[in-house]
């Protein structure tokens, strides 16, 4: 108990800046009135099935399915449409404590970012997608200076990420490609035998391709291939 009240007592301006967030937001999002395609969302994963969720993303405004993943054990257990304005507060209040608490940023820099209109607004108030983005920004930050210890919570990041919105695929695509990069060179293979290649031909599921090739002894082979399938697999697989 006293090293909880140590640990508060070292870190009161960061809590105080919680504190201060969570005053401010919570009576915002309590008098938030549900927006046409936000109350679409939780219509779209109470009329359908787990498979036809993933079935119709075309139809589900195009988002990755991570937000109706997050809605489906929640609305499919009956609760009303204030169930999604809870959970969009609940994972930005987890980030804005993961951040406060763990960044190594001054007060100021902290309560600027707090206070700015995309922490108090956009991902709290409004119950869509963003709201998942603070936090698996946040955490791979974390990770990143450990990242080659731990590649697979890291991938498995990104992963998440880029089923957020289709906002960050172009950052999820560039961070994966210079982590595969930086795996290679951590094995020992030559840089300056490493050469991307576009495909000039696309699978018929496929919107773009690229192919991360080395130079063998026996001339250039794919080590890793990079495909954008857009929702073909979720459509046409599940």
């Amino acid at each position: 108990m006293q090293g909880i009240i140590k640990y508060i007592w070292n870190n009161k301006f960061n809590f105080l800046l919680i504190l201060c967030w969570t005053l401010i937001v919570v009576p915002a999002v309590l008098h938030h009135e549900l927006w046409y395609d936000e109350i679409l969302a939780y219509h779209t994963v109470k009329t359908l099935s787990f498979s036809e969720i993933l079935h119709n993303l075309q139809s589900n405004q195009g988002h990755p399915p991570l937000w109706y993943i997050v809605q489906f054990p929640f609305v499919k257990s009956g609760f009303s449409s204030n169930i999604i304005q809870f959970l969009s507060f609940f994972f930005v209040f987890i980030s804005v404590c993961y951040f406060t608490l763990r960044s190594r940023f001054n007060v100021l820099i902290k309560f600027l970012f707090l206070f700015s209109s995309g922490m108090l607004y956009l991902f709290p108030v409004l119950p869509r997608s963003y709201a998942l983005m603070p936090l698996l920004f946040f955490a791979l930050a974390d990770l990143y200076p450990n990242r080659h210890n731990r590649p697979i919570l890291y991938s498995n990041l990104l992963i998440l990420l880029s089923q957020v919105h289709s906002l960050v695929w172009g950052f999820c695509i560039i961070t994966s490609i210079l982590f595969i990069i930086e795996f290679v060179k951590d094995i020992g293979l030559d840089e300056k035998k490493l050469r991307y290649h576009d495909h000039d031909k696309l699978a018929h599921y496929a919107k773009a391709a690229c192919d991360i090739q080395y130079n063998f002894p026996i001339g250039w082979e794919e080590l890793n291939g990079i495909h954008h399938r857009g929702t073909w697999p979720y459509r046409y697989r599940l």
